[in-house]
């Protein structure tokens, strides 16, 4: 019985080791999270996709394609975790529609009930001022994370340093998670 004793207790020394080490905790603690990827002074490698790689594992924060734009639009991918389910339901509620749908209607109303719940949880921001943005449900191909893809215009941006800030809203309107990415914007001839 001691043996057994002190083998569990190795093995709830190195599970506790390795989950103090994993970035999963920043799921269970929004504070952790903000601190860590809620400033618009560091550039995370795992925030752009052209400088993340296998060992940044599972996607925590909102992803921009590079640190470096020049294109007519900034895509960014924003994951959504399964715990947020109940902010979204909060949010805006559940689809309701008639019993007398099809299985194919209702899940089509489902459906678009659940993307303009996601585009009005999500807000995004350039240099601190709310921009109009297009959204898509996505399946990142990094480890499957689901998401979104938003695509925002950079009409009007002058080149040099930004900062886009994606803030998660609670239905009393206020941010629950708050995500900045610093990049550099090249697209203007001027």
């Amino acid at each position: 019985v001691g043996w057994l004793v002190g083998l569990t207790l190795i093995v709830m020394v190195m599970l506790i080791t390795q989950a103090s080490h994993s970035k999963l905790i920043f799921l269970a603690n929004d504070q952790m999270f903000d601190n860590e990827y809620n400033r618009g002074d560091i550039a995370h490698p795992e925030c752009y996709e052209n400088s993340r790689n296998k060992e940044h594992g599972m996607i925590l924060s909102a992803v921009l394609s590079s640190d470096k734009v020049s294109s007519e639009r900034i895509e960014v991918f924003v994951p959504v975790f399964p715990n947020e389910a109940s902010r979204l339901e909060e949010l805006c509620g559940v689809a309701v529609y008639p019993d007398s749908l099809s299985n194919s209607e209702k899940r089509m109303i489902n459906r678009t009930h659940k993307l303009k719940c996601l585009d009005q949880y999500h807000q995004f921001y350039l240099n601190d001022t709310l921009v109009p943005k297009n959204i898509i449900k996505y399946q990142h191909p990094n480890q499957d994370e689901n998401g979104i893809k938003a695509f925002i215009s950079t009409n009007g941006l002058e080149n040099g340093k930004h900062i886009l800030k994606v803030e998660k809203i609670k239905k009393e309107g206020e941010p629950h998670r708050t995500m900045q990415i610093p990049f550099f914007y090249f697209g203007n001839s001027n």
